[in-house]
């Protein structure tokens, strides 16, 4: 889930280069933290809303406040999903959608097989820089869910160059000759951490040469800041963690968060490495860091976040920790 703040911008490709050298050489200011209540946000990217009725609820309610919902997004056939499952992907906007599609993914294995996962990609409309010339100011997001729990078989690699081939297609094909690209971003569930000895495969793949991660360090390192957003799913319902206070004091608690978090020293992603572990008693520096949901823009239409965090207040209602991104769309700098 994200927000972004609408400035002017520039689509030359000078100050487009000259901005990203800036910005990776200098880092934007952050406000960063756990918080229990949600920003205004601009989009919504949802994962895991498979059930219709509940998804009817949850629509209803975000019509008061988003014009544009994507819902019950999937591919159905023997081959994608059993005719049962859709990916369970869910988009909101408080700006005109001008394009949409959906790719599935076909390596998907274990129980996933039978829910269609896979990429949605939407176009938006913030703008118009010269309504005369049709000259548009547009906004790309891709929400997607990938393999869970898939043990010994290398499957998130393979939806990873998915995920690059996609976008870059997407985006290619609905780009106007007057368009102005303001930002890309990349948004979802990935089931893999940047910590974990299991995931360097995936954490070192091309997407992040692609795309950028605010919350890591390097490959291998997050930010001193983050927190894991896989909770333990035993330990939903406990006391400490009733209410959005109690989570985020959880959260803040390096003992106390390798309590309710799954821990980000995952050598093989099961079911018993993940569901049916139980936590350490003594503190670990990757205790409660396994962090699985991420919010990437893209390096070629860089932006600048302003505000990250995590939010407790959906506790008890999901097993994630939602994660939100402010971020200012550049015109200029020193």
């Amino acid at each position: 889930m994200f927000y972004g703040q609408r400035n002017d911008v520039n689509d030359n490709e000078e100050i487009q280069l000259s901005l990203r050298h800036y910005i990776n050489n200098n880092p934007p200011a952050v406000m960063t933290g756990i918080t229990v209540h949600f920003p205004n946000l601009e989009f919504l990217c949802i994962q895991e809303v498979w059930q219709s009725n509940y998804s009817d609820l949850l629509v209803e309610e975000l019509h008061k406040i988003y014009p544009y919902v994507i819902r019950d997004v999937g591919k159905y056939g023997h081959g994608s999903n059993y005719f049962l499952l859709n990916s369970g992907l869910m988009f909101a906007s408080k700006y005109e959608i001008l394009d949409v599609d959906f790719k599935y993914f076909g390596t998907s294995c274990n129980q996933c097989v039978y829910a269609g996962k896979g990429l949605l990609m939407i176009k938006v409309l913030l703008w118009y820089e010269d309504i005369r010339t049709e000259k548009a100011v547009v906004g790309y997001l891709y929400s997607t869910q990938l393999q869970a729990y898939q043990g010994k078989v290398e499957v998130n690699d393979k939806q990873l160059d998915d995920i690059v081939k996609w976008t870059k297609e997407f985006r290619e094909t609905t780009k106007r000759e007057n368009d102005v690209i303001a930002f890309d971003i990349l948004s979802g569930d990935f089931n893999f951490d940047n910590i974990s000895p299991g995931d360097k495969n995936v954490r070192e793949h091309e997407l992040f040469d692609v795309y950028r991660d605010e919350g890591r360090q390097s490959p291998g390192t997050d930010h001193h800041w983050t927190v894991g957003t896989e909770m333990r799913q035993h330990y939903l319902y406990e006391d400490e963690v009733s209410t959005p206070e109690g989570l985020k004091k959880c959260l803040e608690s390096p003992l106390l968060r390798q309590q309710f978090i799954v821990d980000a020293d995952i050598e093989e992603a099961s079911l018993d490495t993940i569901v049916y572990a139980l936590p350490k008693t003594e503190i670990s520096p990757c205790g409660g860091k396994r962090r699985i949901d991420l919010i990437l823009y893209h390096v070629d239409y860089p932006v600048i976040p302003t505000r990250y965090n995590f939010v407790t207040r959906l506790t008890r209602l999901t097993d994630h920790i939602p994660v939100t991104m402010n971020f200012k769309l550049p015109t200029s700098f020193d």
